[in-house]
């Protein structure tokens, strides 16, 4: 279902349908976030890497390879990368 940013009570929630799915805050930009994030989350599922075939939890489809992956092809020394 669609998660839409609207008015509520003196402030703004998220809501799914006719129900808010998240507690009133103060701005539209906040709930914005939290509607952003709510949506991120429901994309995140185990997806295979392209490259090794090894599973890892990605954070939605423009997110095909793992870590690792994404940091050799990258060219990214490992050990430079939190």
């Amino acid at each position: 279902m669609i998660l839409e940013v609207r008015k509520h009570g003196y402030g703004w929630a998220v809501f799914e349908g006719s129900k808010p799915v998240t507690p009133e805050v103060s701005t539209r930009h906040l709930a914005e976030t939290k509607r952003d994030r709510m949506v991120a989350e429901r994309q995140r599922r185990p997806r295979d890497c392209l490259r090794c075939g090894a599973q890892f939890l990605s954070t939605g489809p423009g997110h095909r390879m793992c870590n690792h992956c994404r940091q050799v092809a990258g060219g990214v020394d490992p050990q430079m990368v939190p």
